[in-house]
């Protein structure tokens, strides 16, 4: 079995400080960029959410506010971008949130159909 140098050691640390650096700069989670050392089963299905939350989320917002206010100054329409794909791969949780909808009355039935691209149910 083959040691490594000392030099190769220390440019595989500092590759690894970088990664972490890159994550942190652009607050990235570090699995959305295949970094996973320190990853479980359970921070890595959470690492979708935080980096739609963290990291999309208010860059999205930024680009709903200036579309709104370059083609829409008075207001009358707006633009809204819908992220609701993230909750496609965690599937449990996509459900739940449609039954609280139709429980609470915010969504029909057909209307969670409508978003799960299934035809209206026979009436």
């Amino acid at each position: 079995m083959q040691a490594i140098s000392p030099e190769d050691a220390e440019l595989l640390e500092s590759r690894k400080w970088s990664t972490e650096e890159i994550c942190r700069i652009f607050q990235v989670p570090p699995p959305i960029i295949q970094d996973y050392a320190h990853n479980t089963f359970t921070n890595s299905a959470a690492a979708g959410r935080w980096f739609a939350q963290f990291c999309l989320l208010p860059l999205v917002r930024k680009i709903e506010a200036a579309f709104n206010s370059f083609l829409w100054p008075s207001g009358r329409f707006e633009i809204s971008l819908d992220l609701s794909v993230f909750d496609r791969g965690d599937p449990s949780t996509r459900w739940q949130n449609h039954q609280i909808a139709v429980s609470n009355g915010i969504l029909s039935v057909d209307e969670v159909r409508e978003i799960e691209g299934f035809s209206p149910k026979k009436a």
